[in-house]
């Protein structure tokens, strides 16, 4: 997931049911409705993440131990009161195709940041193995709600910190392809076994998951970025999106700073200001080549940076979330945030 660059072909590893297999063999339970049910703790999770990162601006890695803390807990209350049996297990898969076949339908992609991480294998191999162990302890506990235990999804929530929108449709798409690989399975474990079971629901699974992973590729639109050439020559952009940039070298502020330190966060907003201005104009086009503009016409933008007043020569991304500046400045690319628009 870290190595894939644009937020589609991260959406396409998060969502192959092999951490679902290993987990479900290993636990061992036959198939039954807790499998199904545990579709909306996994919905849960994620959205808690994108809640919590998008809206509150909680750090990643804390978002994440909130969200695997609480389907954690979740499961584990869910697994002591889910229904079992043919009935139960039929109407939750129903719920649950027809649930993700709204949710694909009514939440089309978004422009999001093509964002691919320099952070190292040896770096995540030791939060993956924790966060196995943590299943190892809790998968007695969590019964059939272990099956789709945040695995991939926790490394993966953190590689796609700036496309979680497109992450959470990896969850309508799991309804809609993994929740009949489980009815297969459910239907021919009694004399296929577990393992013959899942074997036949892939390949129910690759029939549908292929030709709905086209259409969903269809209405994709691609990353949102403007590109500024400086000069005709090209050049090889940096590894990874910076959030500022700074000529004296490293810059004050962090990637998820909040607002700058010589500013009130609480501050008043709303009301009018009035400006006056001294000279004369004879358009009110602040991007004219000819003549006079107004003064002060280009407050009314919003601007790709914002510099910093209380560092040397340092912009940080404001309209634009992020950029992508060549090792040798000979261009930029920025990435514009989704809710940027033309007025």
């Amino acid at each position: 997931v870290a190595y894939m660059p644009t937020p589609r072909l991260k959406s396409i590893f998060l969502t192959l049911p092999l951490p679902f297999t290993v987990v479900a063999l290993s636990v061992g339970l036959p198939m039954d409705a807790a499998n199904v049910l545990s579709m909306a703790l996994l919905f849960g999770y994620i959205h808690t993440i994108r809640w919590l990162h998008d809206r509150l601006h909680v750090p990643i890695v804390a978002a994440i131990g909130l969200g695997l803390g609480g389907y954690s807990v979740a499961g584990w209350l869910a697994a002591g009161v889910a229904p079992s049996g043919d009935g139960p297990f039929w109407m939750a898969t129903t719920v649950a195709l027809v649930t993700g076949g709204y949710l694909l339908r009514h939440n089309a992609p978004r422009a999001e940041r093509a964002h691919r991480t320099q952070l190292p294998v040896w770096q995540k191999l030791p939060v993956v193995c924790l966060v196995v162990s943590l299943l190892i302890l809790l998968k007695s506990e969590l019964g059939g709600f272990a099956a789709l235990f945040p695995l991939v999804s926790v490394v993966g929530a953190y590689e796609t910190r700036h496309s979680l929108w497109t992450m959470s449709l990896t969850i309508p798409m799991l309804m809609l392809t993994m929740v009949p690989l489980m009815a297969v399975a459910y239907a021919t474990q009694s004399w296929l076994g577990l393992g013959g079971g899942l074997l036949a629901g892939w390949a129910v699974f690759l029939v549908i998951y292929l030709p709905l992973t086209r259409w969903q590729w269809r209405r994709w639109p691609p990353p949102l970025a403007a590109v500024l050439l400086i000069a005709l020559l090209p050049a090889v952009a940096s590894a990874d999106p910076l959030h500022a940039i700074g000529i004296h070298g490293d810059v004050k502020y962090g990637p998820d700073f909040t607002h700058f330190e010589y500013t009130n966060p609480d501050a008043p907003k709303g009301g009018e200001a009035r400006l006056a201005v001294v000279g004369t104009f004879d358009s009110l086009n602040p991007f004219i080549l000819k003549g006079v503009s107004a003064a002060g016409t280009t407050m009314i933008y919003t601007r790709l940076c914002s510099k910093a007043q209380d560092e040397p020569l340092s912009e940080y991304g404001h309209l634009a979330h992020s950029m992508d500046l060549a090792p040798d400045r000979s261009s930029i690319t920025f990435f514009l945030r989704p809710e940027a628009r033309w007025h």
